[in-house]
């Protein structure tokens, strides 16, 4: 009964401290708290041997999930040379112009395909699926899936923007890489040919959220990483899905640091 009763106090009161934040504040808590979002800070030892950050790269991605302060003063982003920096990263996360964002999408795509390669599904980068179109798919998985071809499009989408800011806040965890996909559906859906290919718009967003459906995908991916690791089934699976979201949290990192 004491537990039960400490529980609802514990709830009521960070429901209290959750409605006090500004809305940014909420729309980060509820990014943060995507299910695997911390794995790459708590995975366990007998997995973690490779998945050590660098100190400046592990302190740079905490400050940036705890929306701390990440220079000491504004700056001039030295991709596009026009805008000045906010202390935050803001712009950083989301300034299209030099190959930064580039750089970030493609080490995500790589580790990702590392990973496939391992699970022995027969990975594809930068692959040409489409007849008449100069379209290519991040990633195309030609084994383990029954014959039909796995097309994945890699994206991080940064889920403080203001324009998403209300949904990150009230729709939860996933909720802004869940509704960019609906961009790649209007870009690929008509290309893809039904008969012999799956496509999966696999968007990360960068605090920690996944896709709904590329979520899907990569729990089939992760089981078949699993079952060709030594660790076992289940610490095959976190070991798969810390090396993901460590990818991610590195690359949002050196984002921030490059700009």
């Amino acid at each position: 009964m004491q537990k039960q009763l400490s529980a609802l106090v514990e709830l009521e009161l960070s429901k209290k401290l959750f409605e006090s934040l500004p809305l940014q504040g909420q729309a980060r808590l509820k990014c943060c708290q995507a299910k695997g979002a911390g794995l790459w800070l708590t995975v366990p030892t007998e997995v973690c041997g490779l998945l050590w950050m660098d100190s400046h790269i592990f302190r740079t991605n905490c400050r940036f999930r705890l929306g701390l302060a990440l220079t000491d003063g504004a700056l001039t982003c030295s991709s596009c040379s026009k805008a000045t920096l906010d202390i935050h990263g803001k712009h950083g996360m989301t300034c299209m112009s030099g190959p930064n964002r580039i750089y970030a999408h493609n080490a995500v795509r790589d580790s990702l395909i590392a990973l496939c390669s391992r699970a022995l599904l027969a990975p594809q980068a930068e692959a040409q699926c489409f007849p008449n179109s100069a379209h290519r798919m991040d990633i195309v998985l030609r084994s383990g899936f029954g014959g039909i071809a796995q097309l994945i499009d890699v994206a991080l989408t940064y889920p403080l923007r203001e324009s998403v800011l209300n949904l990150a806040a009230t729709s939860g965890a996933d909720a802004v890489a869940t509704a960019y996909t609906e961009v790649k559906y209007a870009t690929y859906d008509k290309l893809v040919q039904k008969q012999s290919q799956c496509f999966t718009p696999l968007i990360f967003d960068m605090l920690g959220g996944i896709s709904l459906r590329g979520r899907a995908l990569l729990g089939t991916i992760a089981t078949a990483y699993a079952l060709r690791t030594p660790e076992g089934v289940r610490l095959g699976r976190l070991k798969f899905y810390a090396t993901i979201t460590r990818s991610v949290a590195v690359e949002v990192a050196l984002l921030a640091l490059r700009t």
